[in-house]
């Protein structure tokens, strides 16, 4: 067993991949709020418990285009889109807010 152990002191997207099996990679996404979402079957979120305010929201996806492979026989996709939108959440209501990638 090989312990590797690194810090992500920083908010940001991170790829992993593994050396010994071209079909195994993962996204992290690193951030520094306590408010996300991840969607359901159908691309629906929910962001429950956020305080009144205005708020901006981003979408990150991490790419859905065919694009090949590489030298590993990885799967190579579209480069990772993100969206952003501007939301104010009023005391005790709820907000709705939709994203689209093309």
């Amino acid at each position: 067993m090989i312990d590797i152990t690194r810090r992500i002191t920083r908010p940001g997207v991170v790829r992993v991949v593994c050396d010994a099996h071209p079909h195994m990679l993962a996204w992290m996404v690193v951030h520094d709020s306590p408010y996300y979402a991840v969607t359901d079957e159908r691309g629906a979120f929910r962001i429950e418990g956020l305080p009144p305010g205005s708020y901006k929201v981003t979408m990150w996806h991490e790419g859905f285009r065919p694009r090949g492979v590489d030298k590993d026989g990885r799967a190579l996709y579209d480069e990772p889109r993100t969206r952003t939108r501007d939301v104010a959440i009023a005391p005790r209501a709820t907000a709705t807010i939709d994203f689209e990638i093309r």
